[in-house]
């Protein structure tokens, strides 16, 4: 009686062991597999803003995060970039797309309205955000036609963006993938902008034809040299 009461024991203790392994193990399999995705209360507008921080540290751990939740992270930026009142937000979003998802049909309409959207009431600040808005456009195919449809703009302050912007691009000489075609197709737009009676304008102006000649690409080069050969 007092072996069978033994074994009885022993096998409901062995059964309680091997629930409780089972359980530990459930849960640390939960726990890894918990710590291996990102969390789903992640604040993503938050992270989008602190890419404008002044510490190197905290943009580099938000930008590495926002890698790791890219299907997560597009449509919030889309969201920032359509409907965010801050301009630097709205920028800030649209530098994440162009990154992450870069013909996102949201990018250029967005960053031509924020370009051209100066009003009589905005500040430098703002001003200088309006502008980098053109900067962004030229780092895209599509975002390249869109300042050369900026460059025939009826302000002033729009035409010496894109111009501006065009200077950037083409110091560089970095061209965005697809978008040689594009680049040949504003050089004859270039051309009719140094002819501008803004001196800003037109010195700036030949100042990208200069450096598109210049630059490491001969069909661009070429394409410029007879385009300013017409121009007299």
């Amino acid at each position: 009686m007092k072996d069978r009461a033994a074994n009885f024991f022993n096998r409901k203790s062995n059964l309680i062991l091997g629930v409780l392994v089972l359980f530990l193990l459930g849960s640390h399999i939960t726990s890894l597999a918990q710590e291996s995705k990102p969390k789903a209360q992640t604040n993503i507008p938050a992270l989008i803003r602190k890419l404008k921080d002044k510490d190197e540290n905290v943009v580099e751990k938000a930008h590495q995060t926002l890698l790791k939740l890219r299907p997560q992270v597009i449509p919030v930026a889309v969201e920032m970039l359509k409907n965010e009142k801050q301009c630097i937000d709205r920028i800030t979003a649209a530098e994440v797309l162009i990154e992450l998802d870069p013909k996102n049909q949201a990018l250029t309409p967005a960053l031509i309205e924020i370009a051209k959207g100066r009003t009589v009431s905005s500040s430098e600040e703002e001003l200088l955000c309006r502008r980098s808005a053109a900067f962004a456009l030229g780092l895209t195919p599509d975002g390249i036609r869109a300042l050369v449809e900026l460059l025939n703009d009826k302000d002033l302050f729009v035409r010496r963006s894109a111009i501006f912007a065009f200077d950037d691009l083409t110091e560089a000489a970095n061209y965005p993938e697809g978008s040689l075609q594009t680049m040949k197709d504003a050089i004859p737009v270039i051309v009719k902008a140094s002819k501008d009676k803004d001196e800003v304008l037109s010195e700036m102006a030949d100042e990208v034809l200069g450096q598109i000649i210049r630059g490491g690409n001969k069909e661009l080069s070429d394409t410029a040299k007879q385009a300013m050969g017409q121009r007299q």
